[in-house]
């Protein structure tokens, strides 16, 4: 559901193309991973707190902390949260807040190719959870899966098959009739498991020894095999796993990066464009501060490069990327212990891995950058979190940084608004508005303000776009209802989008055959319905809608699943109110 953001984000002007984006809440929020959508506008995952301010009086008695934490309304503790911002100027299109039963965390994000999301997160009970959402924001499926033990998950990765495997850890089984997942006896095994793109599970596999093993995150070869990157922390130190498996997930190989004295902490790896790879470490120097490595390596698990890089204090980047002029970009954190606090950091290495420039950012509080992500433009952009001033809470941010590592300082807008308070306020008001139409099945209207035809006489037949006469009589009535609305918020309303779906089908045709002849269909879907509202307005309320007007086709990268295909529903025009 979207939620109230107490505080809204602050935005440079649109022609600076730089900002520095803050949401601000009572409770600590924070974002773990960012991606850039097709569309071009950036998403963002990862959790925000919502408590109770009331206060409660129940003769109810608790055994444990847990049974007492698992007792309160879903609404309150750990919720993931998705967020979309304009890619040019910062603003807050979206906030998306999935209230699922258990505190749970999102910590990854991936794009698909219709352009949705997988996010992977866990509960607070170690229960894994896989979310797909379509481009509107719309759950379509949740998975919950992992061993009967108690599982965390670090990482999704995108996989060349449209689907993704997750990678963390899981306490390990001593519980023989459990099958596939007995392996290791120490505490944590790593523990992957691969999805396809209709998210059903191809395996599960644990990887451990004796002591302590986390699963990181992985990388996918040219070949389809999968690079693991882990860590193992045994009685004396920490030592870096480097393991490839097959698409199936056997193991190919196994690399203990390690030295006697030394304990290492692995964060990220990534497929170069050379086929090679590259990770982010840390290791503790003798004054107990980390200090980031990276390393190169073969698929053959040969070093190619072990390179130290410098910070005055301890320092992590948690996340890499690698640009189009093969030079590489990381965010993290560095520890100022001078002043006692830390800060968000990022730099910039050539091929060769040496140091081209770096900058810490931030004020006098607490920062730090999670995840980074190239855009198309040629800045980056990163997610993390920031510390308020004065106060002990953190809160979720998004800030671009420019290509040559300038940053762009926070501006407050003088009119800024409250970009959830009006969505919240546009979604009552369509609720009342179309009261009669949803209680007849007639339509449906999304929290991100999606209106959704549902009944079947609205719907389009197999291959046509051509109105019936009954979608004409209920578009006149709808219009006559939606121009009020519209003209109630037009202080608050940017576009009026119509976008044309279908169904995957097209007789014989092959998938690209298929996939363009449905992207026309769609888009002459979408034309029917705009024009056929636009000619029955009157010449006033014409020129209104001229301002607001956006006609979109997706062909059928959004289907409705119930929870397969549902090819009727399919065939529809959605309008959707961006604010």
């Amino acid at each position: 559901m979207i939620k109230k953001i107490l505080l809204l984000a602050f935005f440079s002007s649109l022609f600076a193309q730089e900002y520095s984006v803050i949401i601000k809440d009572e409770f600590d929020n924070s974002f773990s991973a960012i991606t850039q959508d097709h569309s071009g506008s950036l998403s963002a995952v990862g959790f925000k707190n919502h408590f109770s301010t009331k206060t409660t009086t129940s003769n109810k008695s608790f055994k444990n902390a847990y049974d007492y934490l698992s007792s309160l309304n879903s609404a309150s503790g750990l919720q993931m949260n998705l967020t979309r911002v304009d890619e040019l100027s910062g603003a807050i299109e979206e906030s998306f807040d999935e209230n699922i039963d258990n505190f749970n965390q999102a910590v990854s994000v991936v794009k698909t190719a219709d352009n949705g999301y997988f996010v992977g997160g866990y509960t607070e009970d170690g229960t894994l959870m896989l979310l797909r959402m379509d481009s509107g924001l719309h759950v379509r499926y949740t998975k919950r899966f992992g061993t009967r033990n108690f599982d965390r998950m670090n990482r999704l990765l995108a996989l060349r098959d449209g689907g993704v495997l997750s990678i963390g850890s899981s306490m390990t089984t001593r519980d023989r009739n459990d099958g596939k997942f007995i392996q290791g006896i120490g505490l944590n095994d790593i523990y992957l498991t691969r999805f396809s793109k209709q998210g059903k599970i191809l395996w599960s596999k644990k990887f451990g020894t004796t002591y302590d093993d986390r699963g990181i995150d992985a990388a996918e070869a040219y070949d389809g095999t999968l690079l693991i990157l882990g860590t193992t922390l045994n009685e004396y130190n920490s030592e870096i796993t480097l393991m490839r498996i097959a698409e199936n997930g056997d193991k190919i190989w196994l690399k203990r990066y390690k030295k006697k004295g030394v304990s290492y902490n692995a964060f990220k790896i990534i497929t170069l464009k050379d086929s090679n790879f590259l990770v982010s470490i840390t290791k503790r120097d003798p004054q107990q501060q980390e200090q980031i490595k990276l390393v190169k390596f073969d698929i053959q698990k040969n070093i190619l490069g072990d390179v130290d890089i410098p910070t005055e204090y301890s320092s992590a980047l948690l996340d890499i990327k690698e640009r189009v002029d093969s030079t590489i970009v990381g965010v993290g954190y560095t520890d100022d212990t001078m002043k006692g606090n830390r800060d968000a950091l990022a730099l910039k290495v050539s091929g060769r891995l040496e140091l081209i420039w770096k900058y810490k950012y931030g004020n006098s509080t607490s920062e730090s950058l999670n995840s980074v992500v190239m855009m198309r433009d040629g800045d980056i952009a990163a997610a993390g979190r920031i510390t308020q001033k004065n106060t002990q809470i953190t809160n979720m941010w998004i800030v671009k940084i420019h290509s040559d590592g300038s940053y762009a300082q926070l501006i407050k807008p003088k009119n800024s608004k409250n970009i959830a308070a009006s969505m919240q306020s546009i979604y009552d008001d369509l609720i009342k508005t179309y009261a009669t139409e949803i209680k007849d099945k007639k339509l449906k209207v999304m929290k991100n303000l999606s209106i959704i035809f549902t009944s079947p006489a609205l719907l389009f037949d197999r291959a046509k776009y051509s109105l019936k006469p009954q979608q004409k009589r209920f578009l006149t009535t709808f219009n006559m209802k939606l121009i009020p609305l519209l003209k109630r918020h037009k202080s608050e309303i940017t576009s009026l989008n119509v976008n044309g779906h279908t169904s995957s089908e097209w007789g014989s045709a092959d998938f690209s055959s298929g996939y363009l002849k449905n992207m026309r269909l769609s888009q002459k879907r979408s034309y029917s319905v705009l024009s056929y509202i636009f000619k029955d307005s009157s010449k006033k309320n014409r020129e209104f809608l001229t301002s607001l007007f956006s006609s979109n086709a997706h062909s059928y990268a959004q289907t409705i699943m119930n929870p397969d295909e549902d090819r009727k529903l399919s065939r529809r025009v959605e309008f959707r109110i961006r604010v």
